[in-house]
């Protein structure tokens, strides 16, 4: 993830952010300028987050988050024009970048949705053999020998 083009522009507009919060006084940092970087950072953090995890679902989950930071940091981009702690120019930069940054997250969130669960299997009924176990389980009931059992899933597992 670290490599993609998505990653990339959110990692750099968080570091632009961090640059850009060290120069406000403490009042602006405090209030505004926190809430800014974290939302920023996370979401490369909910982007590589999201990579690491085992199922689509999951995945998907992080991706929006990651798309929720990148909204919420357009707000607090927009504030702090409003606070004159940005120039409009700027603003208008990061947001630009924040856009096309939210094109390539909602095409992979997209993506993901689509492909999501293809190629999986799942065992609907199952047709068991039993063979001669007793030894293990010396209690419980007996099937003639070759018997068969079916178990029904209904479905999903």
């Amino acid at each position: 993830m670290e490599e993609t083009d998505l990653f990339r522009v959110f990692n750099d507009l968080a570091k632009e952010a961090w640059d850009l919060t060290l120069a406000w006084p403490a009042l602006a940092q405090d209030i505004l300028g926190k809430q800014f970087v974290r939302a920023i950072d996370s979401v490369g953090a909910n982007l590589v987050g999201g990579d690491g995890r085992y199922s689509d679902a999951e995945a998907l989950h992080f991706f929006e988050f990651a798309r929720g930071s990148a909204r919420e940091s357009a707000f607090w981009i927009r504030q702090a024009v409003q606070r004159s702690l940005i120039v409009p120019q700027q603003a208008d930069q990061m947001l630009k970048r924040i856009e096309s940054g939210q094109k390539m997250l909602n095409s992979l969130i997209n993506y993901r949705r689509r492909t999501k669960n293809k190629g999986i299997v799942r065992e609907t009924v199952s047709i068991y053999r039993l063979g001669t176990l007793s030894h293990l389980a010396p209690s419980a009931p007996r099937l003639a020998p070759g018997a068969s059992f079916q178990i029904s899933h209904g479905g999903d597992l």
